[in-house]
């Protein structure tokens, strides 16, 4: 059996693929309604649509907008006009349309035929159009341009012309009943009928003048000022609407109108100007006409896909669009597939009996051959029912043949014909059928066989690709336009631009499988064949693994990019780049062992060509196919031991792709500019490819790094681990071999470490003595070469500068220790700028001395100088001075170094200088000379900062001395003297009674006895020998302390008599004075807290036994007591003044004012009338302050004046206190 004899009808009958929105002849109409497939989908589309419509009959509605999407090929056309037949519900070859879907049981749901003839119970008119077509040439600068779609088509709807102003004109006539007389008239005066020629309205002007006129639709003037003005005419939506309604109204009855725009979304594209146009003509609608106008539009994409394109504004502006389109009607993949194959694939029985048994038989055998390399999961044939119901094509077809459309579409389509789907998935799959109809049963129909269907649409930069390989008889020998070279090419075409197909050997094998008994193994070598074929003939290339169909243009690009030339050094700093660093060749090597603290640097070089740096002491040398040499130069190149050579194989693979894409690199930089749509796209794949080849370069070259060869100490690195730890252990040989006293750090240190080693401090003081010692040695015996040499001291710069190099490889912070620990050991001095560090300044500057170690600005400066030897006899001296003069023998340690033996000596001199300082310090203390005298003995050590051979030399110069001087001071007792609290308690003692003494001895009797024991007091205080003085010290304070409180107690009596006599006194003057209660009281309080506070002064003087101090008091008493007295007289003063002065007053006013009654003077006198003026005066403040008398007469003549005086006080006062004292 053929294939074409499979099939329930016949292959080649005429199936209108296509759905053409405009082709309405009879017999097109009886096919579509025939053979139009509904499908399950479908017929909930139908109900879903219908169900809308019939509520918009019933009662108003806004809800009358329909969006129908769906992909390229899927059906929506033909949805579309299907629906229009529905709602004309004109007569079909005698049928109404229903019939054709109720007959044939097209439609199995009751509920939606019923909603369908509930649908023809209103006339509806229906505008059926595809929105491109009827768009003006000028329509994309349009923003009203799906407005002015919609007018031209409800304007040839009502029988008027297309364009705006002609149909207003005549929509005008017909609502004012003119319409035909005005086409009579027209008739008339130009011979031809109004419809045939008003579509050369500019041209008979002057004849729709005459018939304006002559129909008596205006007058002659108006007529010629319409004419003149009709260019202008606009129109806004709401008008629109208002048009549609006004004509609605006019018919009656419940009249609709229903506009089926088909290709809306592809008009609309990102335009959001015009789908804010399609937004509110359908929101005017639905407010103005309640459910009779209807808009139903198609789109590839949904609305939210669609707005999805446009700006943040524009998607505010269209927040409504989603509400103005209730009714969503989404088409998928399944219901086009099922389409294709109920429409066209149906078999007949004993075709699908036939099949049924050869998939039985086969279909491990068929499904074994489609295999694809990507991760898409396409589809096989999943069982005998898949088989019948699809052959002879394969599921896989249906899903990638629309995809490849969708694709052609937007890159490969010539003009507007692909995008208005002038060739549907059901004509293409037919054509494919076609061209295999007189094979035998069993042929596959191979994915190439598509492209003949799209070819006349392609554009010319792809067509002609196909015209020169056709001539090429290279690819088409003898004319024979259908090789497998062809093929090949066809099918790269189809899928160059689908992203989720890569064009794999595989893959393009199995899309030319055209038979269930290919051998694919065969195919596979063939199809590989033709592949190189293509390739060689510049109409393909290979991008890694996938192959790539070339337009012209791109084969010319391809040209140029070959022409550029690509160095070795590109692809040596290609192979580098991707290798060295953190990734995969390391070029550093960090033991382990040594706790991340060392890094070694490794040259890089690359067949020969040094990568990066070039200054480190050993390297890796990397040799590539570019540049081999044989084992014995690779064994010669790595015997050095401070080389490891790694050799790749022999591959070439990432070479030409890193070489290639070397010239793409050279293709885009040099050839920058402006570019046209195509060329930008081209640049922008070879962009792409070149990271691709890229990729693939740097997985192969990764592969071969994993299969390398390892040089290293003239032998191959036997090591079957991965590179990472091939190449360290590479490195780690280098590293023993070229710095082989590493090994000497037995602890890694760092910069805290240094810090704790000075300071003495840390967790590793109790066992830092053991580490390095070989490495301290090192340091130690480096020093004492150069100093036998000549070099008296080095840098702390020198030393690092040695030991960072081999054979130690030593870092900074590691020598830093290292100098620190020998130092610390006395095995050698520090100098900062010429300044010596002793181990002591190092313990109390610990932080300052690491940095001069380790800080780079300052290891120039810090100086290093071996310790030499000090003699027995000084160091014998040194240990006794510290025994025996600084009592410090716990400070000494047998295996102290010279040098810490004289540190401890600096720091314990200082500390013994720091003591008699002290002892100096202790006001008026015995022994001041012989303090002085040890301090500068002593003070030649102490400064002799780090410098042990003059801390030796002194010691031993001068210890007689100082022995000679600890002795004096020990027979004087000094040393007792000031370690003594007992001692020193009584010096202070004595010292203190003599400042009492030496202030109250002029007040104090000569013949007192107090007077010889201060004296005796005095004179010990200047003796020598403090051990014998302190016990006569002892007594003589007791006994003046018994003479001194005497004289107090005695004094004090004396201030208590003068405290009792003024309080007497001045309690009588105060009552002498008969002052007011109040003023009395007040004045009485006074006097009481003055003596009080008096006299508990004078109580503390007593019993502190402050003479002097008590001997004031008794001054101030007698200060106090004067004051009190001056306060009572000024108060009686006072009161008298004031007594006065309201008497004045009172006689004042009664000489102005006899009638008025009398001030109550009298009132006021008796409340102070008793109190006394009193004044208190001195009898030197009468007559001067002496007086000189030598006979009876100068007596009588001073007592006459003092009387006079007197007198006088009486007479202002009412009492005169006279004080003789």
């Amino acid at each position: 059996m053929i294939i074409k004899d499979i099939f329930a009808k016949d292959i080649n009958r005429n199936i209108r693929g296509v759905i053409k929105i405009g082709q309405e002849a009879e017999t097109i109409k009886k096919q579509e309604l025939e053979e139009y497939v509904v499908t399950d989908e479908l017929q909930s589309h139908f109900k879903r649509f219908f169900s809308a419509y019939v509520n918009s009959i019933n009662r108003p509605t806004d809800a009358t907008g329909v969006w129908i999407s769906g992909f390229f090929g899927s059906g929506k056309s033909h949805f579309l006009k299907i629906l229009s037949y529905l709602l004309d519900n004109s007569m079909v070859a005698g049928k109404r349309p229903i019939d054709y879907f109720r007959d044939d049981s097209k439609i199995k749901d009751p509920d939606t035929i019923q909603l369908i003839e509930q649908s023809e119970q209103v006339p509806t008119d229906v505008v059926l159009f595809n929105i491109d077509a009827k768009a003006d040439a000028n329509a994309a600068a349009d923003k009203s341009a799906i407005l002015t779609v919609f007018l031209r088509v409800f304007n040839e709807k009502l029988g008027y012309d297309s364009n705006p102003s002609v149909a207003n004109l005549e929509r005008w006539l017909d609502d004012h009943g003119q319409y035909q007389a005005f086409k009579d008239a027209f008739y008339k005066a130009s011979g031809s009928h109004w419809v045939d020629v008003r579509n050369s309205f500019s041209f008979i002007k002057n004849s729709v003048k005459e018939a304006l006129v002559q129909s008596g639709s205006m007058t002659e003037g108006n007529a010629a000022d319409y004419l003149s003005n009709m260019g202008n005419f606009t129109i806004n939506p709401e008008e629109f609407a208002g048009m549609v309604k006004k004509y609605l109204d006019k018919k009656g009855n419940n009249h609709h109108i229903i506009f089926l725009a088909d290709e809306v979304g592809q008009f609309i594209g990102d335009n959001g100007d015009r789908m804010l146009n399609l937004q509110t003509i359908v929101e005017q609608l639905q407010t103005q006409c309640a459910g009779q106008a209807w808009v139903v539009v198609t789109s590839q994409q949904q609305i939210d896909e669609v707005t999805a394109n446009f700006t943040n504004q524009k998607r505010e502006d269209l927040s409504k669009i989603q509400g103005r389109f209730n009714t969503m009607i989404n088409m998928s993949s399944a219901n086009a597939n099922e389409v294709i194959q109920k429409r066209l694939l149906a078999k007949k029985p004993m075709a699908s009996d036939q099949l049924a048994a050869i998939f039985e038989e086969n279909h491990y055998n068929i499904n074994n051959k489609i295999n694809f390399s990507d991760q898409v999961s396409r589809k096989k044939y999943a069982d005998d029912n898949d088989f019948i119901t699809n052959y002879p094509f394969i599921p896989y077809q249906f899903d990638l043949l629309k995809d490849v459309l969708g694709a052609v579409r937007k890159h490969g389509a010539e003009g507007k014909h692909m995008s208005d789907g002038e060739r549907s998935l059901l004509a293409t799959f037919q054509a494919a059928t076609v061209t295999y109809e007189d094979d035998k049963v069993g042929r596959l129909v191979p994915f190439s066989a598509f492209f003949r269907g799209m070819y006349e649409f392609l554009s010319h930069d792809h067509q002609v690709v196909f015209t020169n390989a056709e001539g090429n008889d290279a690819v088409c020998p003898n004319g024979n336009h259908d090789t497998l070279a062809m093929q090949v090419l066809e099918v790269l075409f189809m899928v160059k631009y689908l992203d989720n197909f890569p064009a794999t050997l595989e893959n393009i094998t199995t899309l030319l499988i055209d038979g269930i008994f290919t051998d694919r193994e065969d195919l596979t070598s063939k199809v590989k064949k033709a592949l190189e074929l293509l390739i060689s003939q510049k109409y393909v290339q290979l991008n890694v693994e996938t192959y790539e169909f070339l337009t012209d243009k791109e084969q010319d690009v391809n040209e140029a990019i070959n022409s550029y030339e690509v160095d070795d050094t590109y692809i040596i700093n290609k192979i580098g780049g991707y290798l060295i660093g953190d990734k995969y060749l390391s070029d550093r090597y960090v033991p382990k062992h040594m706790g991340n603290q060392y890094v070694f640097n490794f040259n890089i070089y690359i067949d020969g060509s040094a990568y990066g740096r070039s200054n480190n002491n050993q390297s890796l040398r990397i040799v590539t196919p570019l540049n081999p040499a044989g084992e014995e130069q690779y064994r010669m190149t790595a015997q050095s031991g401070s080389t490891v050579v790694l050799v790749l194989p022999d591959n070439n693979s990432y070479i030409s792709n890193f070489r290639r894409a070397g010239q793409i690199e050279q293709y885009i930089q040099k050839s920058a500019g402006n570019f046209d749509n195509q060329e930008g796209a081209i640049r922008l794949g070879k962009m792409d490819e070149r990271k691709k080849l890229e990729k693939a370069a740097d997985r192969a070259l990764l592969n071969d790094l994993n299969n390398s060869t390892i040089y290293v100490m003239n032998d191959i690195l036997d090591d079957n681990t991965d590179i990472t730890s091939r190449l360290s252990n590479a490195y780690q040989e280098v590293i023993d071999s070229s710095y082989r006293n590493l090994s000497y750090l037995t602890a890694i240190k760092d910069e805290k470490d240094v810090l704790h080693l000075l300071k003495g401090t840390g967790e590793e003081a109790n066992t830092i003595i053991d580490d390095n010692q070989q490495a301290v040695q090192a340091v130690i015996d480096y020093l004492m070469m150069k100093t036998n040499q000549g070099m008296q001291a080095l840098s702390m710069e020198n030393i690092r500068d040695h030991f960072n190099e081999i054979p130690f490889g030593y870092n900074d912070e590691d020598i830093a220790w290292l100098v620190a620990k020998a130092f610390k050991d006395g095995k050698l001095k520090l100098a900062f700028n010429n300044a010596p560090i002793s181990i002591s300044d190092a313990a109390n500057n610990a932080q300052l001395i690491t940095g001069y170690l380790t800080k780079k600005q300052q290891v120039r400066k810090l100086t290093l100088q071996i310790v030499r030897e000090v003699p027995g006899k000084q160091r014998k001296a040194a240990r006794d001075f510290v025994k025996d003069i600084l009592h410090k023998r716990s400070i000494l340690a047998d295996n102290d170094s010279t040098e810490q033996l004289a540190a401890k000596i600096v720091t314990t001199t200082k500390e013994k200088i720091n003591e008699l300082n002290g002892f100096d310090a202790f006001p008026q203390g015995p022994g001041k000379a012989l303090i002085d005298q040890g301090v500068e003995l002593l003070k030649p050590i102490a400064n002799s900062g780090n410098n042990s051979e003059r801390i030796y030399g002194l010691i031993d110069k001068h210890l007689d001395e100082l022995e000679d001087w600890l002795e004096d001071m020990d027979d004087n007792g000094i040393s007792d003297f000031y370690h003594s609290d007992t001692q020193k308690s009584v010096w202070r003692r004595s010292l203190d009674y003599m400042d009492r003494y030496n202030l109250a001895k002029g007040f104090i009797d000569s013949d007192n006895a107090v007077h010889k024991t201060a004296q005796t007091i005095k004179e010990s205080l200047k003796k020598q020998n403090i051990s014998r003085v302190i016990p006569q010290l002892e007594a003589l304070n007791q006994d003046f302390a018994t003479q001194f409180n005497n004289l107090v107690d005695k004094l004090y009596r004396q201030y208590q008599d003068k405290s009792e006599n003024y309080l007497q006194l001045l309690e009588q003057r105060l009552a002498d004075a008969n002052f007011p209660e109040q003023t009395a009281n007040k004045l009485q309080q006074r006097i009481q807290d003055t003596i009080s506070r008096d006299n508990q002064i004078a109580e503390q003087k007593s019993n502190d036994g402050k003479y002097t101090e008590l001997n004031d008091q008794i001054q101030l008493l007698k200060r106090d007591a004067d004051q009190l007295q001056r306060e009572i007289d000024e108060t009686s003063q006072q009161i008298a003044r004031d007594l006065r002065r309201k008497q004045e007053l009172a006689e004042q006013a009664t000489k102005h004012d006899s009638s008025e009654r009398p001030h109550p003077i009298e009132n006021i006198s008796r409340e102070v009338v008793h109190t006394k003026r009193v004044k208190t005066i001195k009898i030197s403040d009468l007559e001067g302050q002496a007086w000189r008398i030598t006979s009876d007469s100068d007596l009588d003549s001073y007592i006459n004046q003092l009387k006079q005086s007197l007198q006088r006080e009486i007479d202002l006062n009412d009492i005169v206190n006279v004080d003789f004292k």
